[in-house]
C-alpha cells in the first residue's frame, strides 16, 4: 500500500503541528497498519501500490472516533460542544453550505476560521 498524508502548518513556521503517522505493527501474530490523524483537518489516504488482483479483502476495525452528539441529552459535555474541543477553530472547512447558510459569508477563499463554527448550529 501506499499511504498519502495530508496536515496543515497552523503557526506557518514550516513545520507540521500535528502530523499524521502510518506505520505497520504486529498484534496477535499478523501484521496490522496502524493509522493516527491527530488534527481533524488532517488524513490518510490509502491506495494500492500495484494492480490489485480481481478478488482481494481488506478487514479494518475503525477506533476512538467520536461523531459528536449529544450525550445525555446535552449537546455540551467534558469540555466539549457537539463533540468538539471548545478551544480554537473548529469549521465546515472545506464543506461550506452554501452562499445563505448562518454563519458564512460564502466566500470560499476566506480564512479557515472564517467559515461555519461547529460548534453552533443545529448540529444536524
Amino acid at each position: 500500500l501506499t499511504c498519502s498524508m495530508s496536515a496543515r502548518d497552523w503557526n506557518r513556521d514550516g513545520n507540521i503541528e500535528d502530523e499524521p503517522n502510518a506505520y505497520v505493527r504486529t498484534v496477535n501474530g499478523q501484521q496490522v497498519l496502524q493509522m493516527d490523524v491527530p488534527d481533524h483537518t488532517g488524513g490518510i489516504i490509502l491506495r494500492p501500490t500495484q494492480a490489485l488482483p480481481k478478488e482481494y479483502r481488506i478487514e479494518y476495525t475503525l477506533t476512538t472516533l467520536d461523531f459528536g452528539g449529544k450525550r445525555d441529552g446535552n449537546i455540551e459535555y467534558d469540555n466539549r460542544i457537539n463533540g468538539y474541543h471548545k478551544d480554537g477553530c473548529k469549521t465546515q472547512h472545506p464543506w461550506g453550505e452554501g452562499s445563505a447558510s448562518r454563519g458564512w459569508e460564502g466566500k470560499a477563499d476566506a480564512p479557515y476560521c472564517e467559515w461555519q463554527d461547529v460548534r453552533r448550529g443545529t448540529y444536524g
